[in-house]
């Protein structure tokens, strides 16, 4: 838990590698898949990662893997610890920032790992009102828990913010996002795309005009709306801090399209004016 963590990084990192030790970087929805892979590389690099997961248990369990996994390699890596943040719970946002910014003054990253619900993306969540699991985890949660660490973000100095908005967030629909993606009963709107539109869409209008149950087109609509979101926050975000001249020297915004990138944009040195990634900066 947070109250169980030393209060800075230091000691236990070892011999890592020079650059990530003593540097802490929380990553969330880490339990498993792309974000838990993004944990292990951090702390296999030396860093301080804080594992969030929708449950302390979750955490806890993710923790036990990477420590398991260090173990039997017998490198040298960095700390991991475990922490219940839930992301489609506002308040619990809230309440793991307040507990956060009592033991921390500075953080050095924040990777936000993009949840994908399958069929339940489109289900309402009860705070905010109206908005989906989709719309909650991906953008809101993130959004929020960014704002209220953002000084400890600025505070650390060569700060990384890192998101995710995938490829679908082009079929995002900003309307939708504008009517917090509802309607007066809380279920989410769909408009099936015509034919044009759908053809203009490539490869996902294909596969979603194979899709005839409502529940599928919805959730697939949340989720490209969740990252059509996290895409426009990326850009606003790196618009304001450019603004007060906080941008890149201070805290740095990364966006990329792809999962398995988002260690790397949180670690690796990138060109100063890089804004969205993708692995064709890393071939060049």
């Amino acid at each position: 838990t947070l109250a169980a963590m030393p209060s800075e990084p230091g000691a236990g990192s070892g011999s890592a590698e020079a650059h990530l030790k003593d540097r802490l970087f929380i990553v969330t929805n880490a339990c498993s898949g792309p974000g838990l892979q993004a944990a292990r590389e951090l702390f296999t690099r030396g860093a301080w990662v804080v594992v969030t997961g929708t449950t302390q248990q979750e955490a806890q369990s993710a923790v036990a893997l990477l420590r398991g996994e260090a173990q039997s390699s017998s490198a040298a890596v960095g700390l991991a610890e475990g922490a219940a943040l839930n992301p489609y719970d506002l308040d619990a946002v809230r309440a793991f920032a307040k507990a956060f910014k009592l033991r921390r003054k500075k953080l050095h990253g924040l990777v936000h790992c993009p949840v994908d619900d399958g069929s339940e993306s489109h289900q309402p969540v009860e705070f905010p009102a109206g908005v989906d699991r989709a719309l909650a985890a991906n953008h809101l949660a993130p959004f929020l828990l960014t704002q209220l660490l953002l000084p400890l973000l600025i505070n650390s100095g060569a700060a990384r913010i890192v998101l995710c908005a995938s490829s679908g967030c082009a079929s995002g629909e900003v309307e939708r996002l504008r009517g917090l993606c509802a309607s007066d009963d809380g279920a989410r709107k769909v408009r099936t795309p015509s034919a044009a539109e759908a053809a203009m869409m490539g490869g996902l209008g294909a596969v979603w005009g194979a899709l005839v149950h409502e529940g599928t087109r919805a959730s697939l609509q949340a989720q490209c709306d969740s990252h059509l979101a996290v895409h426009l926050h990326a850009c606003e975000l790196h618009r304001r801090l450019s603004k007060h001249q906080l941008v890149p020297e201070r805290v740095r915004v990364i966006v990329t399209p792809e999962p398995s990138s988002l260690a790397h944009c949180a670690a690796a040195e990138l060109p100063p004016a890089l804004l969205r990634y993708s692995s064709k900066h890393r071939r060049a």
